[in-house]
């Protein structure tokens, strides 16, 4: 859902979210993903977005209560976030928050930079051991796990998975939220013995080029918002990363290829434009180089993996919820 229309000559919101219902076999699983969404939210924009359900949305006088913990990871910019629990606390990027269910709370962006934020809400059994973390307090809500690329590629994971809806999608979207939490308690704990500024611009780096995966960075552009040279910054990234900037980012493409062939059935060419890619030629040139065969043969090779083992086949089933747009990838 796209925030009210700012005034002329400011830059748009933009946010896509999705509410899902909980079958009992979820329950019973122990994990579930309840909502999942992103907001990127210009300098000087409303927010929060509107549109969300009413047991969600809230405004900054009244604030709200959730009934399931929900991560926020902010990725970009600054704000605060106050609760009953923990009172005022300023948060920025590579912060990402808990939710704590039953604490009344609120939280905004600075008016001045707006920020962009990742939020996964969650349930079951595995939520709530993991709020016993000894780590996780609400009078302390706020983690600082830093900048980090796994993290966002797994956010848009999430995305990706509850925009195709495939067949069993919910079971990999609890996995997938399992993989967040793993990975901000794992990355919880690095901060506190690594104080590194040259990996901090890495870092900042890696993130900006998954989170922006579908278009072609401009690289020498992204040096300079990190304040450094572009030769510096070229020759350090792949010393930290083994690869370069660009070609860290054709990684992850690929990675997320992989992943939309082997979850979806949509068509090579549909992949390849949704992650911007300018041919199917160069698309499949490049997959075959990196992944040893074609992409349509490693999605064969999926698919029969699947049937010997009596799996099913990716396929469309719809639920109930709010429609929402389709984020940048799906259109």
């Amino acid at each position: 859902m796209t925030a009210a229309k700012p005034p002329r000559g400011r830059r748009k919101a933009e946010t896509f979210f999705r509410y899902l219902p909980a079958s009992e076999g979820l329950r019973e699983w122990g994990l579930y993903v309840a909502s999942v969404g992103y907001s990127r939210i210009p300098q000087g924009h409303p927010y929060p977005p509107t549109q969300h359900p009413a047991g969600h949305h809230f405004t900054w006088v009244k604030g709200r209560v959730l009934a399931a913990p929900t991560l926020v990871y902010i990725t970009r910019g600054q704000g605060v976030l106050e609760s009953s629990a923990s009172g005022s606390l300023k948060v920025q990027e590579g912060n990402l928050f808990v939710l704590f269910p039953g604490i009344w709370h609120r939280f905004s962006p600075d008016e001045a930079t707006g920020w962009d934020e990742h939020w996964v809400e969650f349930d079951g059994d595995c939520a709530q051991r993991f709020l016993t973390q000894k780590d996780l307090r609400p009078s302390a809500p706020v983690l600082d796990v830093g900048l980090d690329d796994q993290l966002v590629e797994l956010f848009g994971a999430m995305i990706d998975c509850v925009g195709q809806e495939a067949y069993g999608f919910e079971y990999r979207l609890a996995g997938l939220a399992l993989q967040v939490l793993a990975l901000a308690i794992a990355a919880q704990g690095r901060r506190r013995f690594a104080s590194d500024a040259v990996g901090a611009v890495v870092s900042r780096a890696k993130c900006i080029l998954v989170e922006r995966l579908t278009t072609n960075v401009d690289l020498p552009a992204l040096a300079r918002d990190l304040k450094v040279s572009y030769t510096w910054f070229r020759k350090v990234f792949k010393e930290y990363t083994g690869f370069s900037p660009r070609q860290f980012q054709i990684q992850h493409r690929i990675h997320r290829a992989s992943q939309l062939l082997t979850d979806t059935t949509l068509p090579v060419g549909v992949i390849a434009r949704r992650l911007g890619f300018q041919t199917v030629y160069y698309f499949s040139e490049l997959f075959k180089r990196r992944m040893g065969c074609s992409p349509q043969s490693y999605r064969n090779q999926r698919d029969f993996a699947r049937a010997s083992t009596g799996a099913s086949s990716p396929g469309k089933r719809r639920i109930k919820g709010p429609v929402v747009p389709a984020p940048p990838w799906m259109d």
